[in-house]
């Protein structure tokens, strides 16, 4: 099912973020947030699998598409309620605050949420479906397409919150309050691409989309590169092309 999944990790990353709160070391705090990210991410690959079965395929693009609204929102505001956090308590207090929105969203699965999947497979966890799944899905070009795409838009994503802090705290000199008001522009990007995803994907299809939103992925990463190479990186040469990117992201 998806409930209880769903629920055993929204308690591994409660657990997890208390365990960073109070990291005594580097080490520790790392492994903390290994385990953290474990369970984070049952939220959007459970909240993926309950759309699939409430939806069809075209009708659950739509939807994933404005789901993609809500995880738009987040990045733009978390970024700055952690700068200012960062600032004002130290850098304990954003774990501390994580650990007050797992417990809430933890409270709202266990009370609000149904199960979905009405008829569970007891066969899953077999290894030898699993093995036959996996080749059925790596021989198809349709899935192959799909998944990089997705691969492929997000590891450039993670590769710019990876980078971004030291590039804009380290080299530009911002404070981390005013790193984290830069995400509410990336965020813009990313916003518009799920919003245009959302209402034009039934009339113009789920490929077409796709194809769209790589291009303009892209094109932001190649003007990235282009103004790198000619000398010119400053704050804004890095935040407009990733807006193009994350609207490319979007529709992806």
């Amino acid at each position: 099912g998806r409930r209880r999944v769903l629920l055993g990790g929204l308690c591994v990353y409660l657990a997890a973020s208390v365990a960073c709160a109070f990291a005594p070391d580097i080490e520790s705090l790392i492994a903390a947030r290994f385990a953290q990210a474990v369970g984070a991410c049952s939220g959007p690959v459970i909240g993926r699998a309950i759309v699939r079965d409430v939806y069809g395929r075209e009708r659950a693009a739509k939807v994933l598409s404005y789901l993609g609204v809500a995880f738009a929102v987040s990045p733009a505001i978390m970024p700055i309620i952690g700068g200012y956090l960062q600032v004002w308590f130290g850098w304990r207090a954003v774990f501390l605050f994580l650990s007050v929105v797992a417990g809430s969203v933890l409270f709202a699965v266990a009370f609000i949420l149904d199960e979905t999947n009405r008829n569970p497979d007891r066969r899953a966890l077999n290894i030898a479906g699993i093995g036959r799944n996996y080749r059925m899905l790596l021989g198809s070009a349709e899935y192959l397409g799909y998944a990089f795409s997705v691969a492929f838009v997000f590891a450039g994503l993670m590769a710019y919150i990876a980078t971004s802090p030291f590039l804009f705290i380290d080299t530009f000199g911002l404070r981390p309050d005013q790193y984290g008001l830069l995400a509410a522009f990336n965020v813009t990007g990313f916003l518009a691409g799920n919003l245009t995803s959302g209402r034009f994907t039934m009339r113009v299809g789920v490929e077409r989309m796709v194809l769209l939103g790589v291009s303009l992925s892209l094109a932001g990463g190649l003007t990235m590169v282009a103004t790198a190479l000619l000398g010119g990186v400053g704050v804004l040469a890095v935040i407009f092309p990733m807006i193009l990117f994350l609207a490319g992201m979007g529709l992806v």
